[in-house]
């Protein structure tokens, strides 16, 4: 079986955080986390500019798909049997539209506060 792996900012409090709550609700077998700060070449394989990899989170699915932003977090929601109706509620056009709002203002934040926004 293919793992997903997950592209996530190991600096990031909050990133941390999210990654210690998806390995308490996903099975640890389907996925695989990836540092974008010490892993730039695994980034470049995979087509993901490091620049955007640090304002978005990018995921690389079984496949080989690249997805980023709300639809990452989607498609890791569905890997969990109990966050799948989270999932198909944050897929709704106008809901996923003001979650990506909400996301990436939070992220420019983050990044701002932290003296590392690209």
């Amino acid at each position: 079986m293919n793992k997903i792996t997950i592209y996530y900012d190991a600096i990031c409090p909050s990133c941390r955080r999210d990654q210690q709550w998806l390995n308490h609700w996903v099975d640890k077998n389907k996925i695989e986390w990836c540092d974008i700060n010490e892993n730039k070449d695994a980034l470049l394989h995979a087509g993901i500019n490091p620049k955007e990899a640090l304002t978005s989170l990018h995921i690389q699915l079984a496949d080989g798909t690249i997805v980023n932003d709300i639809d990452a977090y989607i498609a890791l929601l569905k890997l969990s049997p109990w966050l799948r109706v989270i999932a198909w509620v944050m897929h709704f056009k106008m809901i996923k539209h003001y979650l990506h709002i909400i996301y990436q203002k939070s992220v420019h934040e983050r990044l701002k506060k932290s003296n590392r926004l690209p």
